[in-house]
């Protein structure tokens, strides 16, 4: 019987050997990226033996382990002008659907697929199989979450009204019986600037509507720290994608929650206790109260740093929504007193 292939069947064969030799054992990103200068451990110019055994023992571990690839140096150099090397191979640093990183000489510069060689080209594909799996599913799973996510915030809305009509009340007599000393204090506050602290200050001194507030929204902490498992993000990609989640999960149902914080402020008598009387600043305080609940779920999920929430906002499928502007200022007030106290009661901190 005589066995008949092809070229590309070799390269496939070879590409999927390469692969689960350096794809599927190690990572091959993992490696530690090269100074560009060298270093003076281990005797990099010229270092006799002793030298070239001290480099080896500091080596990170997995190094020797990343994907090497090959690919034509004088088609690779008309799209890297910026860069000086020569060598026609390098370590794989990053794969996207552009191409690959790779680090040459030194240099990252780019490759496209078409530019390696038919191996590395081999291996390569298999790779890019790998990485488009792992993106599908990821999205998949981040689909998934924002779905679940979704559903229980519009459960808890629910319940947040239901749970105020049933102590409005107690809570309207808790406004009217508001001590002096502190109802001038928190009136002053909100007629200087209607800033995140001056409303969260006012709030925290209803103990009945911070009990029925915080309740709720803690159902919702306890959800995304299960989703994250407990650990922060890490990369600046990383948070970029929580922040893009929290932004989608939390878009259908704002609108909502800022009308259900303004109706439970005026028919609490709060909005006339304080003295503020026109519309548009109700509103505000009321948008204040709800995006010191989407900083609450940031914290929880470990994004706290608002530059993950610009870059969020443009990869999010309802970023255009999103009052940047507000969640910033609610996101600087985070570890003063009044916010503090209120991510704390609520579980995010």
């Amino acid at each position: 019987m005589k066995l008949v292939t092809n070229k590309n069947t070799i390269v496939d064969i070879l590409g999927e050997l390469m692969l689960e030799y350096t794809i599927l054992e190690a990572n091959p990103f993992a490696a530690a990226e090269k100074d560009a200068g060298g270093g003076d451990a281990g005797g990099d110019e010229g270092g006799g033996d002793e030298g070239g055994e001290e480099e080896k023992k500091e080596k990170p571990k997995g190094d020797g382990n990343a994907l090497t690839i090959k690919f034509d140096p004088s088609t690779v150099k008309k799209y890297n002008t910026n860069t000086d090397w020569r060598s026609g191979e390098g370590e794989v640093k990053k794969i996207s659907k552009k191409g690959l990183e790779v680090d040459v000489d030194g240099n990252t510069i780019q490759v496209n697929f078409d530019d390696l060689t038919e191996v590395s080209r081999g291996a390569t594909k298999m790779l890019y199989r790998h990485f488009l799996k792992e993106a599908e599913e990821k999205s998949a799973e981040d689909k998934k979450m924002v779905a679940d996510l979704e559903a229980e915030m519009g459960s808890i809305a629910n319940e947040l009204g239901s749970a105020f009509d049933s102590a409005q009340d107690e809570i309207e007599k808790e406004v009217e019986e508001m001590p002096e000393d502190k109802l001038n204090e928190h009136k002053q506050k909100l007629n200087e600037a209607i800033g995140v602290t001056a409303v969260i200050g006012f709030i925290l001194a209803l103990p009945k509507l911070v009990e029925l507030i915080t309740k709720a929204v803690a159902k919702l902490v306890k959800l995304i720290k299960k989703f994250t498992g407990g650990k922060d993000p890490q990369t600046d990609e990383e948070k970029a994608d929580w922040a893009s989640i929290v932004i989608d999960f939390t878009h259908k149902w704002h609108k909502l929650y800022i009308k259900a914080f303004y109706y439970m402020f005026k028919f609490s008598g709060l909005y006339k206790k304080a003295g503020i009387k026109d519309e548009p600043t109700r509103m505000k305080v009321a948008s204040v109260m709800y995006y010191t609940v989407v900083a609450g779920l940031a914290v929880a999920a470990g994004v706290g740093a608002v530059g993950a929430f610009k870059a969020g906002v443009s990869q999010a499928a309802h970023g255009g929504e999103f009052a940047l502007g507000t969640f910033e200022s609610v996101m600087a007030a985070v570890k003063s007193g009044e916010v503090a106290e209120f991510m704390g009661l609520i579980g995010a901190s």
